[in-house]
């Protein structure tokens, strides 16, 4: 998990999401080096480094990008990644991410975008 959720740094390179695009910078001469447009509904929150590649969570989507920042998969749900009744709507865990939406469901994902399970959270 990145100290800044919107921001990755990896050696001089900092990979940073913006509402609906990815962009690479080399963080000693300050020159773009990728600018690649992400499409999705509500804007994108976090950006997560893992094995490679980078797990994007946004409003209404989750995204895995590959280190060339080709899109690998995505997921939605019933609703908006967005939980009222829970202290977090997304966890990213060793081989699993946790999403809850605002209906109340929560989804388990697998690293390769499926979806291992879906319920419907008690409050």
């Amino acid at each position: 998990s990145s100290a800044l959720p919107w921001a990755v740094l990896e050696a001089h390179v900092l990979t940073v999401i913006l509402f609906e695009s990815i962009v690479r910078i080399d963080a000693r001469t300050g020159v773009m080096l990728d600018y690649v447009p992400c499409p999705n509904i509500g804007g994108l929150m976090e950006i997560h480094a893992i094995k490679d590649g980078y797990i994007l969570y946004g409003e209404s989507e989750i995204f895995r990008y590959d280190r060339a920042l080709h899109r690998i998969w995505e997921f939605s749900g019933r609703d908006i990644f967005v939980s009222l009744d829970h202290p977090w709507s997304f966890r990213l865990e060793e081989n699993e991410i946790h999403i809850r939406d605002f209906l109340g469901w929560h989804y388990i994902l697998n690293m390769d975008g499926q979806l291992l399970r879906a319920f419907m959270e008690e409050v």
